[in-house]
């Protein structure tokens, strides 16, 4: 769906700024200055793939389309991109223990350990403890 409507929004706008075009050159009586829709179509596609364009905007109506579909093509690069980001980076983040009961449940059901530093006072706690809680958890 996404890439239908970016190929149709591509093929809405080289008509577009063709005609534009058509229409300023024939107003200013200028009509020897006509591009093909070819080129703008394949410019415009350029600009969504990010590189650079070849056309040399000499009218408003030039600069003023390509504004917006250069502002456009970088709101569709970035929104895209970061949603790519986002759905491969939400599957490999798990939730974490907030509690020793959950630990106590990480341990025992799905078999996950735990660490702590050597020789400090949680690594006691948990290792010297004669019952409770930080026994269950430790084995």
């Amino acid at each position: 769906q996404v890439w239908m409507a970016i190929i149709a929004s591509l093929l809405a706008m080289g008509p577009t700024l063709w005609f534009l075009n058509i229409l300023m050159l024939s107003y200013r009586d200028e009509p020897e200055l006509h591009t093909p829709i070819t080129v703008y179509i394949f410019n415009l596609y350029r600009c969504i793939v990010l590189q650079e364009n070849f056309i040399s905007p000499q009218l408003w109506v030039h600069r003023f389309v390509f504004f917006f579909w250069y502002a456009f093509c970088l709101y569709v690069y970035v929104v895209w991109s970061g949603m790519l980001i986002t759905m491969y980076a939400i599957p490999s983040i798990e939730k974490p223990v907030e509690s020793l009961y959950e630990l106590e449940e990480a341990v025992k059901v799905n078999g996950k350990t735990f660490g702590t530093l050597a020789s400090s006072s949680i690594e006691y706690i948990f290792k010297y403890a004669d019952s409770g809680l930080y026994k269950k958890v430790y084995g």
